[in-house]
């Protein structure tokens, strides 16, 4: 089973790091991950190119209690509720160096029996600082 969201986040320019924080939820649930219910997570960035999408390499993302907390986080970076981020990326600059309309894919897959599949789909426009 999958489930899907999809976010936009605000223009960047090209080699700039992306922090990235977010609520992250089981599928069919109003329960949180946690750093126990995650086999793994993978990053792809796709950069679209003369209309095609072209993806880097992805990443996995380990150890997995490096981005998901077990407890929701209300701290400066965060202002977009009073519930807090479980999940939190840094995307390497190095990720963003082809200018234009990009996505940041995340595929949460857990340990449950099922294998349910969270998917993250962030979507941003990669600036070029020097046009």
């Amino acid at each position: 089973m999958a489930k899907s969201n999809k976010f936009t986040v605000p223009a960047i320019n090209a080699l700039q790091t992306l922090a990235l924080m977010m609520p992250v939820y089981k599928v069919d649930s109003a329960t949180l991950i946690t750093v126990a219910s995650l086999a793994s997570i993978t990053r792809v960035v796709s950069v679209l190119v003369s209309n095609v999408w072209q993806s880097l390499s992805p990443d996995t993302l380990s150890p997995i209690s490096n981005y998901v907390s077990d407890t929701p986080k209300l701290d400066n970076g965060w202002n977009a509720d009073a519930i807090g981020y479980n999940f939190r990326d840094v995307v390497p600059s190095a990720k963003f160096a082809t200018p234009g309309k990009t996505h940041i894919t995340y595929t949460f897959t857990a340990n449950d029996a099922g294998s349910t599949v969270t998917v993250i789909v962030v979507e941003c426009n990669v600036m070029n600082p020097l046009s």
